[in-house]
């Protein structure tokens, strides 16, 4: 992989790492420039040498999901990455859209710097059917995410045993941070909310600066 994306082929090398290694480690900031989302369908960790290592996105015309978890990712870790979008077009770091019942063992975001128009997951389970998965452990800290104009954390109609927030930084954000809610009014909301078991958000540093001025459709910030 090039930084600067000279050739046009770092996310295809990235992709060909994913799938091909149990552990991607970026040792420097590259741009890359997604063409297809990209299928995780295996366990997977993506760490850099520190949190000045990763990805700066350049997208191409609209939204944009990079990654999505398949039934056979069990484990899932991003650490100590560096996550930028400094274009006005939402990119989605990892989805569900490839398996609306994850069964998971742990999904982990720790250290990582996430900065900009980046919605770092976008898990969002079906409740049209019975839910059929657990993401047993989930844990996001000690991150630092700035200047964020989407939802950074979307967890929606998930179930899990254990969810931890903990000791993560956050400045500047439109209207929601970390969404773990629960849709109202369907056949299996009891069950999605009496299988949420224990959460723990704590020593989380969150600020507005006074400069902050960002268009927001609903809500507060």
């Amino acid at each position: 992989m090039l930084p600067d994306d000279t050739n046009g082929n770092n996310f295809e090398l990235l992709c060909d790492g994913i799938a091909n290694y149990d552990t991607v480690i970026f040792d420097d900031l590259y741009s890359v420039t997604p063409d297809a989302t990209f299928t995780i369908d295996k366990d997977i960790c993506i760490v850099g040498i520190n949190d000045a290592c990763g990805v700066t996105l350049s997208l191409p015309t609209g939204n944009y999901t990079l990654f999505s978890l398949g039934a056979n990712c069990r484990r899932f870790e991003v650490s100590k990455l560096a996550i930028t979008n400094t274009i006005d077009r939402t990119a989605i770091f990892v989805s569900d859209s490839s398996c609306k019942h994850l069964d998971m063992d742990s999904f982990i975001i720790e250290s990582c710097l996430i900065s900009g128009n980046a919605r770092l997951t976008d898990i969002v389970q079906d409740t049209s059917s019975a839910p059929g998965g657990y993401i047993r452990e989930i844990e996001i800290t000690k991150n630092k995410i700035k200047d964020v104009y989407t939802n950074c954390f979307n967890f929606s109609d998930v179930r899990y045993d254990n969810l931890r927030i903990t000791d993560n930084i956050i400045r500047n954000f439109k209207y929601v941070v970390f969404n773990f809610g629960t849709t109202n009014g369907t056949v299996y909301t009891n069950d999605v909310t009496q299988n949420k078991i224990n959460a723990i958000i704590d020593s989380n540093d969150v600020e507005c600066d006074d400069s902050c001025v960002m268009t927001i459709s609903s809500g507060s910030y």
